[in-house]
């Protein structure tokens, strides 16, 4: 009964099953890498519930079905960014959707008041 053998062979486990888990996981791992991502950025609230970081989860759920259904690539898009110029959102499941990649892209770190009111908020204009 040999630590180091023990050790090794955890070793050698993780080096065959973590490629499989990652493939067969891609939305929960692309959800946790925004989480990081957003963390690192401090844009993830504490008082996020379990039930919030699972409807997170499955907004991410939806983009890779969307394009495995489709053929075109969906990601998951922070409805008011995280770094925007002129506002920043959070990382909570209601400024995320799920659109085609080209859009999202296209999009970048912009926020439109005037297109994107509809999605996230009610919003009038100074008179």
């Amino acid at each position: 009964d040999n630590p180091d053998k023990r050790k090794a062979g955890r070793e050698k486990e993780k080096q065959t099953t973590a490629p499989a888990w990652r493939k067969n996981n891609l939305a929960r791992r692309a959800a946790w890498q925004s989480k990081r991502n957003a963390d690192q950025i401090k844009r993830t609230p504490p008082w996020l519930t379990q039930e919030h970081l699972q409807q997170i989860e499955s907004v991410y759920v939806l983009a890779q079905q969307l394009t495995i259904d489709t053929g075109i690539v969906h990601h998951v898009d922070h409805i008011v960014p995280l770094q925007g110029e002129l506002v920043s959102g959070l990382h909570v499941p209601w400024n995320l959707r799920a659109i085609p990649a080209a859009e999202n892209l296209n999009k970048g770190k912009s926020f439109d008041v005037h297109k994107q009111s509809d999605l996230c908020c009610s919003i009038t204009e100074p008179d």
